[in-house]
């Protein structure tokens, strides 16, 4: 950690600041225009004028750089219970408060764990803003597709699906909420998941037709397979 690094406080600690800064005369002061905190310094702050406005993030957090060297906390650095307290809730929101503590470090305590959560959450997605129109943007995204084939047995219908590996199929589905589905994209056989849905009938190839008799009409058809005669009973 640098001493001058950028650090995020909650609005109470903030506060804090603003008020032991103001009362260091150190030539650098800082004030409220709302919930913008103003920093206004002087040529006695190491020899620089300046001012410098913060606005608070989604969650009122503010951040603003180190103008002044920061030291990470430890226990010798403050010998008051209740700023103890406080360091130890904001370091171990996790642990128990200390059985002996007073009602008023208690208290201290259960502030500093709860600006550390404060300072552990995450902004919320910014809302849409109807006013501005709305653009068109083309989404790829893994999908599963279910779908129907008619095959011998197992092997044949992997082997259709094989042949469909990267095909493109056009559609347009609404899907609600102004999505539309445009088209879909075959996967890789080996990602599909092929069961029979049903035990389909035995059905005898179809012999060619022809008009006039040729070598294909009257070839023997003795090694040709033929139907049942009907379902065993």
């Amino acid at each position: 950690m640098n001493p001058y690094d950028h650090f995020t406080f909650t609005r109470r600690t903030t506060e804090r600041i603003v008020e032991d800064l103001n009362n260091d005369a150190c030539g650098l002061t800082a004030l409220w225009d709302g919930d913008v905190l103003v920093f206004t310094a002087t040529e006695d702050f190491n020899g620089d004028a300046f001012m410098e406005t913060v606005q608070p993030d989604a969650l009122g957090r503010y951040t603003f750089e180190g103008h002044w060297p920061w030291a990470e906390w430890s226990e010798g650095l403050d010998q008051n219970e209740e700023h103890r307290a406080y360091a130890h809730g904001a370091l171990r929101t996790d642990a128990a408060p200390d059985p002996s503590y007073s009602d008023a470090v208690r208290a201290a305590w259960r502030r500093g764990r709860d600006e550390a959560g404060e300072l552990r959450q995450t902004a919320p997605p910014p809302r849409p803003n109807s006013y501005v129109p709305l653009g068109t943007f083309t989404v790829a995204q893994d999908a599963a597709v279910h779908m129907t084939l008619h095959a011998r047995d197992l092997d044949h219908a992997y082997a259709q699906v094989a042949d469909l590996a990267s095909a493109e199929v056009s559609a347009s589905v609404p899907l609600g909420n102004g999505v539309r589905l445009t088209h879909i994209t075959c996967g890789d056989v080996n990602d599909a998941d092929i069961s029979a849905s049903e035990r389909p009938d035995p059905v005898a190839p179809a012999v060619p037709r022809s008009r006039t008799p040729g070598p294909a009409a009257l070839a023997p058809t003795a090694d040709l397979p033929r139907p049942g005669r009907g379902r065993a009973r």
